[in-house]
């Protein structure tokens, strides 16, 4: 059994947050010590830890309650819109990205242009979690979602004109049934 203190500290959260958890009902302590204080034990130790692996995908507690609820596992379609909704931040966040190398490049600062290119992006995909399937897939949704957009990134990458068009070519295609599509790597 662990106290409320201890258990915030253990997973870098203040007191007051567990304490709300508990109040909106994802959490529940275990029993009381002699002296009133809240214990939890390892079921909600795991609990926890799971409450926080999704609050750090980004998911919204009434998200985070309906997986929770779920006696049959995750509802894929809360994590399946999440990964939806991280592709257009992405998006987002490039396109801010282009217009700044765009100002800086304006003010005469060259350095700023290509300062991101294809290995530096893939890195930055990979130490986030994505797997070689999860880059497919978005370069897939890309370019069905914004063909032009998808080119253009590309080429912001350095990926060679010719390069680009054939990974647009590949990721266009349907994959044929049973069959996992090899590609080099972006």
């Amino acid at each position: 059994m662990i106290t409320v203190g201890r258990l915030a500290e253990r997973f870098g959260l203040s007191r007051t947050t567990l304490l709300y958890y508990e109040r909106i009902g994802l959490l529940r302590s275990t029993t009381r010590s002699g002296s009133g204080y809240r214990l939890y034990g390892d079921d909600t130790v795991a609990r926890l830890r799971l409450i926080c692996t999704y609050k750090g995908a980004g998911l919204t507690l009434a998200e985070i309650r309906e997986l929770l609820e779920t006696p049959e596992g995750p509802n894929r379609g809360i994590l399946q819109r999440r990964i939806v909704e991280l592709d257009r931040e992405i998006a987002r966040v490039r396109m801010q990205q282009r217009a700044l190398v765009g100002l800086l490049k304006g003010m005469g600062d060259d350095d700023a242009v290509g300062s991101i290119d294809r290995d530096t992006w893939v890195q930055v995909l990979r130490s986030v979690g994505m797997s070689q399937e999860d880059m497919d897939r978005w370069h897939a949704e890309f370019e069905r979602n914004a063909p032009q957009g998808h080119h253009s990134f590309l080429r912001w990458l350095g990926v060679p004109e010719e390069e680009a068009l054939a990974i647009r070519a590949v990721v266009s295609r349907p994959p044929a049934r049973g069959s996992r599509r090899k590609r080099k790597k972006r």
